[in-house]
């Protein structure tokens, strides 16, 4: 079987839409977002609308703000 191509424009739109909506079911606004996380709201936006890489220290606090596993940012992008 072939394993699917994995654009890098698709994987970091599929991880910023993971990760829009896991802060909207924690209830948090991206401001109250940014404040957790570290990162100012243009990074955030960015990554939310996929027109940003995530750095592995990024990930990690991401993680960190919405109690999640690295994996859990990754679902539909890898199966």
């Amino acid at each position: 079987m072939k394993s699917p191509t994995l654009e890098p424009r698709a994987i970091r739109a599929k991880v910023g839409d993971n990760v829009r909506a896991l802060r909207l079911g924690l209830g948090q606004s991206q401001e109250e977002f940014c404040a957790t996380v570290g990162l100012c709201q243009s990074r955030i936006s960015r990554i939310e609308c996929g027109h940003s890489s995530l750095r592995a220290d990024d990930i990690a606090k991401i993680c960190l703000a919405l109690r999640v596993n690295a994996g859990v940012l990754l679902e539909g992008v890898v199966s």
